[in-house]
């Protein structure tokens, strides 16, 4: 199986005891797992089992990260980040047969999950992401599969993690590896976020009452401020319904820089 690092920072530490609940629950047979943990991070605050690769300053989301992947020996990773919390049971056996499909296909980026959904149908289990029209998202920070040293050649862009979704797969190394793009045509890893903006979603306060270890001062988004976050109806009918290269048109068309 192939490794995953979670990218974090030392300042994240009240975060890890919530994702290792998670994946203790429901991945108990896991892959070695790495913690990229720039900052002078503190030892006794890392999970049981998970090894620490802290390279001092954490200077910026790209430059830390490949520090990371340079501490790691391997062909592929898995990569998630820190406020991941895997919701179900991972099937090992699911996911060996999609390490045999990145292997067969020399992939460099394999999304786990349908979000964004791919855009050309490939097989029964994964679509192609079609790079060469220039859709936003395409290096979407969801959990993937990632070739490292293509990875590593995207994060010499030093993008925060806003532009390397946007951006990385507009680059002219992603551009040159097109037809190795792809995404599953259904969860592999079922999870969710929950962190935005360095605060947490109101559901983390239901967890902790069911025993999750949360141990913490940071602040919590009310009900009424995620609903502005996921914006109107309209808007998240928009994100759903219309194609991501429909969508970059329409912007272009209203005057707007396309994502």
């Amino acid at each position: 199986m192939y490794p995953v690092l979670i990218a974090s920072h030392a300042k994240a530490a009240d975060l890890w005891p919530i994702t290792h609940h998670f994946i203790r629950k429901n991945w108990p047979d896991h892959p070695p797992i790495y913690l990229g943990a720039n900052g002078e991070a503190d030892i006794d605050k890392v999970p049981e089992g998970w090894q620490l690769i802290d390279r001092g300053v954490d200077r910026s989301f790209s430059r830390s990260l490949a520090e990371y992947l340079d501490a790691i020996e391997s062909e592929y990773i898995i990569l998630m980040l820190d406020d991941f919390a895997i919701l179900e049971e991972v099937s090992n056996e699911r996911l060996e047969k999609t390490y045999r499909f990145v292997r067969e296909h020399d992939a460099v980026y394999l999304r786990l999950v349908p979000n964004p959904p791919g855009d050309l149908p490939f097989d029964h289990d994964f679509m192609r992401i079609a790079i060469e029209k220039r859709p936003p998202y395409a290096t979407s920070l969801q959990i993937a599969i990632w070739k490292r040293d293509f990875l590593r050649k995207l994060l010499e862009y030093d993008f925060n993690p806003w532009e390397f979704e946007v951006r990385g797969g507009k680059t002219e190394e992603a551009l040159a590896n097109a037809s190795r793009f792809f995404v599953a045509k259904e969860p592999l890893i079922r999870y969710t976020h929950f962190v935005e903006k360095g605060k947490f979603f109101p559901f983390v306060r239901y967890w902790k009452d069911k025993g999750v270890p949360i141990d913490t001062t940071r602040d919590y988004w009310t009900e009424e401020e995620v609903r502005r976050m996921q914006g109107s109806q309209l808007r998240r009918f928009v994100r759903i319904s219309v194609p991501a290269a429909w969508r970059n048109r329409i912007r272009v068309m209203l005057g707007l820089s396309e994502l």
